[in-house]
């Protein structure tokens, strides 16, 4: 390792260390909470609804065939209650109510994403040496920089469908990055299934379909743009056609509802104040675009779009 990724390292450990901390005892207070009384409150992310909605599934009483009737109100893509569904019943064995294990689930799912993480890293950067010999320190910083960022509320212990969508985009982004080392269609096809399976837990992850159409567009790949074009609505026909849902009907996410709800300025606002929650990502984001000046590739290229 050069003297550069040295100093680098060594200010990311002494970051990691400053912010640790308070994270860590803040976190540790909210678990405490939640194993005291997790039956006697709903957390957040309109827990009233999805926890109603999967008590009624747990029951035999799939809520989806009112729909007809305009009582389905949902604020999520309804896929993510059968992906949880089974796991909360595996529970249900060891008599586990479903409102603790509907959300440790998503607690215990947040240790997957550092994983994916460095594994992205890995493709992204792999010719710089600073994840070699240090990709557990890696793993921890990006922990904390996760629970980190949900420090003030409750969203990675609580049962809403984020850290699965997340889980699916972030495993769409790295099968992508393979289509594009090695250029197997097998890798493009399954990339764009599960970024369609994360858009139907969750409406608003469609930032890798609009990555991966902005970067074929850009390379000037239009076969695979077309093929793009065509599989996208495919998948969510299928996916559609053997679960019943769909994220088109839901009352407060529909397309009407977010196209006129649109704001550009507080969007940025979000970016800056999230920027700003999270000092050690500005440190993380100098060091990537500083590695970025040196060499660029369609792997980066790709990074840079998502």
């Amino acid at each position: 390792m050069n003297n550069d990724n040295i100093k680098r390292l060594r200010l990311l450990k002494i970051s990691f260390l400053i912010f640790s901390f308070p994270i860590i005892v803040l976190f540790t207070i909210k678990l405490f909470t939640f194993f005291k009384s997790y039956h006697l409150y709903v957390t957040s992310g309109a827990e009233i609804t999805t926890l109603n909605f999967l008590y009624n599934l747990l029951n035999n009483n799939n809520l989806l065939k009112f729909q007809n009737n305009n009582i389905l109100y949902e604020f999520y893509g309804l896929n993510f209650h059968l992906i949880y569904a089974p796991f909360v019943k595996l529970f249900e064995l060891f008599n586990i109510n479903y409102l603790f294990s509907s959300r440790i689930i998503t607690t215990l799912i947040i240790f997957i994403l550092p994983i994916l993480i460095i594994k992205i890293a890995d493709k992204i950067f792999s010719d710089n040496s600073i994840l070699i010999g240090n990709k557990k320190i890696f793993y921890f910083i990006f922990l904390l920089f996760l629970i980190n960022h949900q420090s003030s509320s409750w969203w990675i212990i609580t049962y809403r469908p984020d850290i699965l969508a997340i889980i699916l985009s972030f495993l769409g982004i790295l099968i992508f990055l393979n289509f594009i080392e090695k250029n197997k269609k097998s890798y493009f096809i399954l990339s764009i299934f599960l970024c369609v399976m994360s858009w139907t837990l969750k409406q608003n992850y469609l930032f890798t379909l609009c990555s991966i159409f902005i970067y074929l567009f850009y390379k000037r790949k239009y076969s695979e743009l077309i093929f793009f074009c065509i599989a996208v609505p495919f998948f969510i026909v299928l996916i559609n056609s053997l679960t019943g849902y769909n994220n088109f009907d839901l009352l407060s996410r529909s397309p009407e509802t977010v196209v006129k709800n649109i704001e550009f300025q507080n969007y940025f606002l979000t970016i800056l104040k999230y920027t700003l929650k999270n000092p050690y990502l500005i440190l993380l984001v100098f060091l990537s675009l500083n590695i970025f000046t040196k060499k660029i590739n369609d792997k980066r290229i790709f990074y840079l779009l998502v």
